[in-house]
């Protein structure tokens, strides 16, 4: 095996090329192997057995504070039967496994070798999969390490965990690092693991890493799943709005045995948001009831957002409505999004009216809830209401923040109620809320206006 040493001096390089990563004219052979094999199951370990469950127990009883020697104390009298039958402590381990216990999973692994009890593959690859969940990479990583040391090479289930681990801790230079590794050792990948890479580089914001893991998937004889295109199409949402190529990818799933699910439509709008593409996101949003796919609340959410970043405040207030028909019922993330387009385009009438509506919708008004309306109302040169709803946030136990006050402010400086911006000011000093250089400036311009000259 290579020298796993590689994915550590990744850390320190800008990036990774994706064309090293395959030799695409020699397609990497991957066999189908059906359900993906766990590090219990491969070699017909039984985690129920009698023996193997009071150990368990035993080490789970220390707790997750458990030292070293704690650990070690309680496993001392299965120290020969381990060193004959290593299955026992393979049993042990993929308890841990499952129990997401990664920490007390390195102690026994760290027993193992102070007894010089054997430790194979199917052990490390166990304490692996207990760190995929947690997202503890280094210590993944260390167990990869060690196997260079002992001479155990990886299978695919320690790559695939250590890949996963990569996932969760958003290490997607070392995670690619890992899968050319993998690959160069002939371990075939399965969709799982490329799935975990590709959630990587998406999380990253790595689109252009994300669509090439899924371009090349065929080529390792590997068959793209719903999940693998919305991981893809996500990354486009990150990616700076790629809007077109999400629509293209959600278009190609037609061609494949993936069909577009919820999640997958989701990620399609959110795209189309992000990319300013409010028209895209809403008729997305219609192709899932022909589709007879359920419009979720994170689907009209998208489409609201889209519609309120373009000003679209109609067509936000159209869809929170329709929402009640839909069986989707707004939260405060649905509410924020109509309440700032109105307050974009002026609307603070509106905007009000959406605030008031709220808790008959079991959605509570928070403080930027209140804040939008605040601010519509400055634009609607409605001083006295913007300071009536700042001072009603306290009793809903919304507290203001800067911002709130700064709203509060600047509708004040607008209608010349440079008397009443001072007070507000000194009731965030007394509230303990920092004024920041709007809360001074809109204070201080008045306050230069009104002196004589």
């Amino acid at each position: 095996m290579k020298d796993v040493r590689l994915c550590l001096l990744l850390m320190q390089s800008p990036s990774v090329k994706l064309g090293n990563c395959f030799d695409l004219s020699t397609p990497h052979k991957v066999e189908k192997t059906g359900k993906r094999p766990t590090a219990c199951n491969s070699i017909g370990v039984h985690t129920g057995s009698e023996g193997s469950g009071r150990v368990l127990d035993l080490i789970l009883n220390l707790g997750t504070d458990a030292l070293q020697r704690d650990v070690s104390s309680a496993l001392e009298p299965q120290l020969d039967k381990w060193r004959r039958h290593p299955q026992a402590a393979t049993a042990v381990l993929s308890g841990l496994s499952k129990r997401r216990l990664p920490d007390l999973a390195s102690m026994v692994l760290s027993f193992m070798r102070q007894g010089r009890v054997e430790a194979n593959v199917y052990h490390y690859s166990a304490a692996m999969s207990a760190c995929q969940a947690g997202g503890q990479w280094q210590l993944a990583l260390s167990f990869l390490e060690e196997m260079s040391q002992f001479g155990v090479a990886p299978n695919r289930i320690s790559y695939s965990a250590t890949i996963s681990a990569f996932e969760k801790g958003g290490q997607w230079q070392l995670a690619v690092s890992l899968f050319k590794l993998m690959l160069e050792a002939d371990v075939n990948p399965d969709e799982i693991t490329c799935n975990s890479l590709m959630g990587t580089c998406a999380k990253s914001g790595q689109w252009q890493f994300a669509l090439g893991f899924l371009v090349e998937m065929p080529y390792m004889r590997l068959l793209p799943d719903a999940f693998s295109y919305s991981t893809v199409i996500s990354a486009c949402e990150k990616g700076q709005g790629q809007w077109q190529l999400a629509l293209c990818l959600l278009a190609g799933m037609q061609q494949t045995s993936a069909r577009p699910d919820e999640v997958n439509y989701g990620a399609a709008i959110g795209a189309c948001g992000t990319g300013g593409q409010w028209r895209w996101s809403n008729m997305l949003l219609c192709g899932m009831a022909e589709s007879s796919l359920r419009q979720s609340l994170v689907s009209y959410n998208s489409a609201i957002t889209a519609c309120e970043k373009a000003g679209e405040w109609n067509m936000a207030l159209r869809l929170l409505t329709s929402m009640r028909a839909r069986q989707a019922k707004p939260d405060a993330i649905s509410f924020n999004a109509v309440i700032s387009a109105c307050e974009k385009a002026g609307h603070w009438q509106r905007a009000l009216g959406v605030l008031c509506g709220m808790p008959a919708m079991s959605a509570l008004p928070d403080v930027i809830s209140h804040s939008s309306v605040i601010s519509a109302f400055k634009k609607g040169h409605q001083w006295q209401l913007a300071l009536s709803l700042l001072s009603s946030m306290l009793e809903v136990r919304a507290m203001p923040n800067e911002i709130s006050y700064n709203a509060a402010i600047s509708a004040c400086e607008k209608c010349g109620q440079w008397q009443h911006a001072l007070c507000v000011l000194s009731q965030m000093t007394d509230l303990k809320v920092r004024p920041d250089v709007i809360s001074y400036s809109a204070a201080i311009s008045w306050m230069a206006w009104s002196a004589p000259w």
